[in-house]
């Protein structure tokens, strides 16, 4: 039997993912402030053009930002700092954003996090090669609820559909978690 791609990709990481505990802050603190940093920037930006997109258009506008825009956002910024930042979840509305091994391992501890009444933690996971990746999650706004909540206009939908023929990312309440934002950062320097 072969191992699957997500198996050899999984076998590459350390064999943890942690939440950031005080220790872990400590020894990685500007490895996490600069995740951090891009996921507001990215948060930031996108929450932007959504908000102007709704206003000059509606929902469908939104889809059209989520669509062509959100991955431009994600682009520049991992192209401006040299990491790679975006956004995964279980159930995804574009297949490029599906999750891999480690990322679906997190965003099922946020889902479990969230049934047993805490705040799903920021998670942090090291790569053998010292590269660091982080994950935030992102949970259900009412902003995103006419495109993702339960309640969906028909014609609206039928929209979705025809760009994202396999959206499953529908159905969801307020404050769900509805996905995460992941950060991916090179093996940090040492000074010489």
């Amino acid at each position: 039997m072969k191992p699957s791609i997500t198996r050899i990709l999984f076998s590459t990481l350390i064999i943890f993912a942690i939440p950031v505990h005080a220790n872990d802050y400590e020894s990685h603190k500007d490895q996490i402030a600069q995740a951090e940093n891009l996921i507001l920037n990215f948060q930031s930006a996108l929450k932007s053009e959504l908000k102007k997109a709704i206003e000059e258009g509606g929902a469908e506008k939104a889809i059209v930002v989520c669509n062509e825009q959100a991955p431009l956002i994600a682009q520049t910024l991992s192209t401006l700092e040299g990491v790679s930042i975006g956004r995964t979840a279980l159930r995804v509305r574009n297949q490029n954003n599906l999750p891999d091994a480690w990322e679906s391992e997190i965003l099922n501890k946020f889902n479990k996090q969230k049934e047993e009444g805490s705040t799903p933690e920021e998670m942090i996971a090291y790569k053998e090669d010292g590269s660091f990746r982080y994950m935030k999650a992102i949970s259900m706004q009412p902003m995103c609820a006419m495109c993702h909540g339960e309640h969906i206009d028909e014609g609206l939908y039928a929209k979705i559909k025809k760009i994202y023929p396999h959206d499953t990312a529908i159905n969801y309440k307020l404050d769900d978690i509805r996905g995460a934002f992941v950060v991916s950062l090179p093996k940090k320097s040492t000074p010489q």
